[in-house]
C-alpha cells in the first residue's frame, strides 16, 4: 500500500476514537434509540446478557461483522479475561494446537485434557481444533468466565465458549462476500435460506473458501503462516406444531495449511547468564533462596524481533533437507509421510501431507428438538457428533538449523447427547432437570527425525516412532437447576452437576489403564435489582478438569512406586484431580434510555492440584522418573465490559481486565537445569499470561446521499507483559495493536476496506522456556564456547511472532 492509503488510514482510525463530526443517521441502537440488549443462552433458557448472574460476554451477529472476528483468536480483544495461546511448547503449532485459558489459568503441561476451558457450537462439546470454528454461520458468541461446569460439562474448568449458528427463516434471503488481502490472503463465503415447505420448513446453505495471509519467511525460505479452509453448511429448521421444532445441522470443513510462524531464540547465541543478576526460589524446605543462572539465557524484557538479525523468524519447513541429502537419504522425510515407511497404523486413516503444516477433515452434525407443553414445561434434546481427522508436520525445536521434525496424525470422535426437562420461565418458582452423555476417543501418534542425537556422533539413518496413545471417555451426568423470586427483584438460585467421568488410556507398553472420577459440581447465586437496569449479583462455585494418568507410576516397577510413595505423597495411576472454587461479584446495568450499558466482576478463585512434573529418584533404571505432582494457586481479578451510544450515530465501547494471579506452591522440575537446581517458585506470578488488557473500539456512521451512507471503526487493543515460566526470569514487552476499518453501505451492497496491526508492531505474543534440541547432544551435553564452561544442556526461548501489518477489501452482496 502507498504512503497516501497508510495515512488514510491512520485517518481512519482517528476518526473511529471520535474525532469526527456527527452527521444524522442512527445506526449502532435497537429502534428504541439505544444499544441493542442481547438475548443469550447460556443457562440453556433465553435471558437478558444483563440478568445472567455470571460473567458473560455477549457478540451478536452485527458486532461480529463490524469487529471482523473470524475466530476463537479475534475474541480475545473483546472478552476480558479471555486469552488464547497459539502454541504450547514444543507441540504443533498454528491449527493443530493452541490453548484456551481463562482468567489466567495457564496449564503447565499443556495436554488436551489441562484446557481451562472449551468451545461448543450450539452448545455441543468440540473436542479438538478449537480453532477450527470460524463464524461464517455464526449467529452469536457467547463468552463464559468463571467454572461452567454446571450446564456445559467436562473441561469447563475456567469458562466456556459458545458459538450458536443461524436458524434459517421463512423469507429468501442470501448473500455472497468476495475479499483479498496482500500476500495471499482472499475470502469467498456465500449464504442462502428461504422456506421449502411454507411455514413448516426451511433450509439454508452456506459454504466458504477463504485464506489467511502467510506472515513470515522460514529460514529455507517457505511460508510461514497460511491456513487455508474450505466448507460447507446445510441447516434445516422445522416446525411440525406452533409448540414444536427441530433443527437439523451438518457441517464438512477441510483445512490446509502450511506451516506455523514461529522461532526458537538460543540463549547461548544472543543471551548471557545475566551476570550480578539473582532471583527466587525456595528450597526443599520451604525457605526462599536466591539463585544465579546455571545457562546463558534473557533476563527480563526477551530480545524483540525487529533487534535480532534477519527479522528473526526461524523455522525449517522443506521436506528435503541438506543433511539427509549428504546421508545418502535425500527423500526420508517424504518416505514417511507419504509412504508411511515406519508403518505407523494412524498414517493410512489421516490425509497426506505435501509439506510442513495441517491437513484435516471435519464433519460435524447435530438435531436439536424442542418441545413446549400448554402449561408452559419444554422438553428439549440435543445430539451431536463430530469427527476430526488431522495430520500435520512441522520443526519440533522451531531453531533454523536442519534438526529435529515430527508428524503427527490426529484421529478425534465425539458423541454426545442432552435430554432436558425445564418449567417455564414466567412462574416465580423455575427448574430444570437434565441428562448427558459424552463419548469421545483421541489417537495420536508422533513419528520424526531428529538428526542431532549424540555429541560427535553421525546422524541417525532411522527415525523413531513412538507410542501410539489413545485416550478414550465416556461421561455421563446428571443436571438441574432451581430458581425462587423471593422478592419481585430478588432471585435466589442453585445449579449442580454430578457426572462420572471414565478414562481408559493406552499405555507406552500397550497396556490400558482405567480410571475415573466422581464429582459433585454445584454454583449458587443471588441477584438483585435494586431498579430497573440495575442487576447486581454473587455467585459461588466449583469446577473440575478431567483427570490425568500419571503414567510413569504406571509403568514402574513395585519397587519403584514404593519408592515414588516414599517422595511424592499424591502418587498413584491418576494425578489428583485439578479443581476450582469460584467466589465471585458482579454489577451489570442499562441507563441513560439504554444508550449506556456496562458490567464489572470481582473474582476469588482457589485453584489446587496443578498438574506438574517433579523428578524423582529411584533406585533402578532409569533412575530418574518424571511424575506429576500437585501445585497450588491463588487468582484474583476485575473484568469490565461496557458500550455508550454517544449519539445514534457514534459508540464507543471499553474491555479492561486487571489479574493479580500467583502460586501459592508450585514445583517444576524441568527448570532444574536452567535455575541451578532451585524447582521451587511459590509465590511467583503465573505465567503466559498478561497482568492486565485492555481495549478501546469505537465505530462512526454518517450519510453520503439517500442510498449511501460511510462509517469507520477502528480498535485499540493493549496487551500487558508476560512471564515465559514458573521461575518468572524473562517476559514479553506490553503492547498495542490497532485495527481499523472503513466502509461504504447501501441496501445491499456493503464495500469494506480494512487493516490489522496498521502501526506493525513486532511484540511477541508467546514466549516459553524450552531446551534446546538444534546442537550436537542437545538433549545430553555441549560445551559453551568457553574454556572454563562445563557441558550442559542449551536454553532458549519458543517465541510466537505477531500477525504482520495487513491490509485488504471486502465487498458483500445482499438479496
Amino acid at each position: 500500500m502507498t504512503n497516501t492509503g497508510r495515512v488514510l488510514v491512520s485517518f481512519a482510525v482517528a476518526l473511529a476514537l471520535g474525532h469526527a463530526p456527527p452527521p444524522a443517521l442512527a445506526q449502532y441502537g435497537d429502534s428504541a434509540g439505544g444499544l441493542e440488549e442481547i438475548v443469550v443462552t447460556a443457562r440453556k433458557r433465553a435471558e437478558s446478557v444483563l440478568e445472567v448472574p455470571v460473567s458473560i460476554t455477549a457478540l451478536s451477529s452485527q458486532d461480529i461483522a463490524e469487529s471482523d472476528i473470524d475466530n476463537v483468536r479475534d475474541l480475545v480483544a473483546f472478552a476480558p479475561g479471555l486469552n488464547f495461546q497459539v502454541q504450547v511448547g514444543n507441540g504443533g503449532a498454528g491449527r493443530n494446537g493452541g490453548s484456551i485459558i481463562f482468567r489466567g489459568m495457564s496449564p503447565v503441561q499443556g495436554t488436551a485434557r489441562e484446557q481451562s476451558g472449551s468451545v461448543f457450537v450450539d452448545g455441543i462439546f468440540v473436542s479438538s481444533g478449537v480453532q477450527s470454528v470460524d463464524t461464517t454461520d455464526v449467529e452469536r458468541i457467547e463468552v463464559l468466565r468463571g467454572p461452567q461446569n454446571a450446564y456445559f460439562g467436562r473441561s469447563t474448568f475456567g469458562g466456556a465458549i459458545n458459538f450458536v449458528t443461524r436458524t434459517p427463516g421463512d423469507t429468501v434471503k442470501g448473500g455472497v462476500t468476495v475479499g483479498a488481502g496482500q500476500r495471499d490472503g482472499y475470502e469467498l463465503r456465500g449464504q442462502i435460506e428461504g422456506p421449502l415447505v411454507e411455514g413448516k420448513l426451511s433450509a439454508r446453505l452456506s459454504a466458504a473458501t477463504f485464506q489467511r495471509a502467510w506472515q513470515y519467511r522460514a529460514s529455507d525460505g517457505g511460508k510461514l503462516g497460511a491456513e487455508k479452509t474450505e466448507s460447507a453448511t446445510l441447516t434445516l429448521f422445522a416446525t411440525p406444531t406452533e409448540n414444536w421444532n427441530v433443527r437439523l445441522r451438518g457441517h464438512f470443513q477441510k483445512d490446509d495449511d502450511g506451516a506455523a510462524a514461529h522461532s526458537y531464540i538460543r540463549g547461548l547465541q544472543y543471551g548471557s547468564t545475566c551476570p550480578g543478576q539473582t532471583f527466587r526460589g525456595l528450597n526443599s524446605s520451604g525457605a526462599e533462596v536466591q539463585f544465579a543462572l546455571s545457562r546463558p539465557y534473557f533476563c527480563g524484557s526477551a530480545p524483540g524481533l525487529a533487534s535480532l538479525p534477519g527479522n528473526y523468524v526461524t523455522a525449517n519447513t522443506s521436506l528435503y533437507p541438506n543433511i539427509l541429502r549428504q546421508i545418502g537419504k535425500p527423500n526420508y522425510l517424504v518416505d514417511i509421510l507419504q509412504s508411511n515407511a515406519l508403518n505407523s497404523p494412524l498414517m493410512p486413516r489421516v490425509p497426506t501431507l505435501d509439506g510442513a503444516g495441517l491437513r484435516r477433515d471435519i464433519i460435524r452434525a447435530s438435531l436439536q428438538s424442542d418441545y413446549t407443553f400448554d402449561n408452559g414445561i419444554t422438553i428439549a434434546t440435543n445430539l451431536g457428533y463430530e469427527q476430526n481427522f488431522g495430520n500435520s508436520l512441522y520443526d519440533v525445536d522451531r531453531a533454523d538449523a536442519e534438526n529435529a521434525y515430527s508428524v503427527l496424525p490426529q484421529l478425534y470422535r465425539t458423541r454426545s447427547a442432552e435430554l432436558r426437562l425445564q418449567s417455564s420461565q414466567e412462574s416465580r418458582f423455575r427448574w430444570l432437570v437434565g441428562y448427558s452423555y459424552l463419548e469421545l476417543q483421541s489417537e495420536l501418534q508422533q513419528i520424526g527425525y531428529q538428526i542431532q542425537t549424540a555429541r560427535g556422533a553421525p546422524p541417525p539413518t532411522v527415525g523413531f516412532v513412538n507410542a501410539r496413545q489413545d485416550d478414550r471417555s465416556k461421561v455421563p451426568a446428571w443436571f438441574g437447576s432451581i430458581e425462587f423470586d423471593l422478592l419481585d427483584n430478588l432471585t435466589l438460585g442453585a445449579e449442580a452437576r454430578r457426572q462420572t467421568d471414565k478414562s481408559s488410556l493406552l499405555n507406552a507398553n500397550l497396556t490400558r489403564t482405567n480410571f475415573e472420577f466422581t464429582d459433585n459440581l454445584p454454583r449458587a447465586f443471588v441477584r438483585w435489582e435494586p431498579r430497573e437496569g440495575l442487576n447486581v449479583y454473587a455467585t459461588w462455585g466449583k469446577g473440575v478438569m478431567p483427570g490425568v494418568l500419571n503414567s510413569a507410576f504406571v509403568t514402574a516397577t513395585p519397587q519403584q512406586q514404593a519408592e515414588i510413595c516414599a517422595q511424592v505423597p499424591s502418587c498413584g495411576a491418576a494425578a489428583p484431580l485439578p479443581k476450582v472454587t469460584n467466589r465471585e461479584i458482579g454489577v451489570k446495568q442499562r441507563l441513560l434510555d439504554g444508550r449506556l450499558q456496562y458490567s464489572v466482576s470481582v473474582y476469588d478463585m482457589d485453584w489446587v492440584n496443578i498438574n506438574t512434573n517433579q523428578s524423582v529418584i529411584v533406585s533402578t533404571t532409569p533412575f530418574v522418573l518424571s511424575i506429576i505432582a500437585p501445585n497450588d494457586a491463588k487468582l484474583r481479578g476485575v473484568e469490565f465490559e461496557g458500550r455508550f451510544l454517544v449519539t445514534p450515530e457514534w459508540d464507543v465501547a471499553l474491555n479492561v481486565n486487571l489479574q493479580d494471579n500467583e502460586y501459592t506452591k508450585i514445583i517444576n522440575g524441568t527448570l532444574g537445569s536452567l535455575t541451578s537446581g532451585v524447582i521451587r517458585f511459590d509465590g511467583n506470578d503465573i505465567p503466559k499470561q498478561p497482568d492486565r488488557t485492555a481495549t478501546l473500539s469505537s465505530g462512526y456512521r454518517g450519510r453520503i446521499s439517500d442510498n449511501w451512507s460511510w462509517s469507520v471503526r477502528g480498535e485499540a487493543a493493549y496487551t500487558g507483559r508476560m512471564w515465559e515460566s514458573e521461575a518468572n526470569i524473562a517476559q514479553t514487552d506490553a503492547y498495542t495493536r490497532v485495527n481499523a476499518r472503513f466502509g461504504l453501505q447501501s441496501e445491499n451492497v456493503d464495500i469494506e476496506i480494512y487493516g490489522r496491526n496498521i502501526f506493525d508492531d513486532d511484540s511477541w505474543t508467546y514466549l516459553s522456556r524450552s531446551t534446546s534440541l538444534a546442537e550436537p547432544g542437545a538433549l545430553l551435553l555441549v560445551p559453551y564456547p568457553t574454556a572454563t564452561s562445563p557441558l550442559t544442556t542449551v536454553q532458549g526461548l519458543m517465541a510466537t511472532p505477531p500477525d504482520r501489518r495487513e491490509f485488504g477489501v471486502r465487498v458483500n452482496y445482499r438479496f
